[in-house]
């Protein structure tokens, strides 16, 4: 009758469940400095030249980045989602098909790259980026509602079909922006404009070198 008090009420939600290890301190502020460090770079390149280096902005490099960062995502969302398939947790799951949901379309942002593999697909190098990071907000949002027993362990019998349908997608995705929305040999032809930042590190460029050859004068 004892053993029998101690188990958890059918109806209880999923969401109740407690992890009662705490975490370290030294590896909180751990992972605290790691997420820091992006944009602390990013706040220090305008006052450091150095950081500024040419070939970070070209379209090899940025083909590379792009690739590694998506193929990251897919093993870091395979990860997941077999935790979430031995836990059997939706919320598990949910969080594994947001990563896999960036990573899968930051992959044809990757593709799409001028004048690297394909030329002409500017619609998906300019919004799979975007839409990659939207997609993946909504899946890491529903990962954080309560689900109750029933509703976890339905999400986690229609896994598969969830992970099917979204290949499907993806596959449509990329045949739609890849394939269909091509412009025309004369557009890609044409000179791109120059954009506004790009004007602005041209003349921050020209400014520091000529204080330095005034400098060295």
């Amino acid at each position: 009758m004892a053993s029998e008090s101690l188990q958890p009420a059918p109806e209880e939600s999923f969401a109740n469940a407690h992890f009662s290890t705490p975490v370290p301190r030294g590896q909180l502020l751990g992972w605290a400095g790691v997420l820091l460090l992006g944009p602390l770079l990013l706040a220090a390149a305008p006052f450091a030249p150095w950081l500024n280096m040419p070939w970070l902005h070209s379209p090899l490099f940025h083909f590379i980045i792009g690739l590694l960062a998506a193929v990251a995502g897919v093993g870091l969302a395979l990860l997941v989602l077999h935790v979430a398939r031995r836990a059997g947790d939706g919320r598990v799951f949910l969080v594994g098909l947001a990563f896999l949901a960036m990573a899968g379309i930051f992959f044809t942002h990757a593709i799409a790259t001028p004048n690297i593999l394909i030329a002409g697909r500017k619609l998906a190098a300019s919004y799979s980026a975007m839409f990659s990071l939207w997609l993946g907000s909504v899946f890491f949002a529903l990962s954080g509602l309560n689900l109750s027993v029933q509703a976890n362990a339905y999400l986690m019998r229609a896994a598969r079909w969830i992970l099917l349908l979204f290949f499907v997608f993806l596959f449509l995705y990329n045949w739609l922006f890849l394939v269909v929305l091509v412009e025309p040999p004369a557009a890609q032809n044409k000179p791109a404009a120059t954009s506004e930042w790009q004007r602005a590190g041209r003349a921050r460029t020209r400014h520091v070198g000529a204080r330095r050859s005034w400098y060295h004068r």
